[in-house]
Formats: structure tokens, C-alpha cells, sequence
């Protein structure tokens, strides 16, 4: 849906943002009088990649990516 949406947008479609939410189990938040409220399925699976925080110095890739790298610069000991 792309952002939270007003309380008139939802009330002109609410049947469809409520569909929305039980097919796809993504939460849809709303702002009303300036607070942002979430309607959340409460069957639904949870998004637990909601909360991640991104981790630039994290790094992306295969085991099979470091089996040759030499990290002996990095042992201490």
C-alpha cells in the first residue's frame, strides 16, 4: 500500500484493505488524529523482518564464498 494510510482512505475501501490484510498477513497502518494504528491479523504469521536493523559492515554472501580466504590476519592468539 505504501504508507499509512487517513482514516477517509480507509473508509472508502475499507472491504478491500481488510481482504488485503487476511490474504497477505501484512499489517496496514493508519493514521488518526495524528497517531499511526496498525491493523494486524492476529492469526496471521508475524513479520519478523519488520524490526531488522540494517547492518552496512555485515557481509552478504555463501559459505562457499569464504572457504579459500586466508584469515589468519584475523586469528589473535
Amino acid at each position: 500500500m505504501g504508507g499509512p494510510l487517513s482514516v477517509s482512505s480507509l473508509r472508502e475501501d475499507i472491504c478491500r484493505v481488510l481482504d488485503q490484510i487476511l490474504e497477505t498477513a501484512t499489517p496496514v497502518e493508519i493514521v488518526h488524529r495524528g497517531q499511526i494504528l496498525r491493523i494486524v491479523p492476529l492469526g496471521g504469521r508475524p513479520d519478523r523482518l519488520e524490526g531488522l536493523q540494517p547492518h552496512p559492515e555485515a557481509v552478504v554472501g555463501s559459505a562457499e564464498d569464504f572457504v579459500h580466504v586466508d584469515w589468519s590476519r584475523e586469528w589473535r592468539g
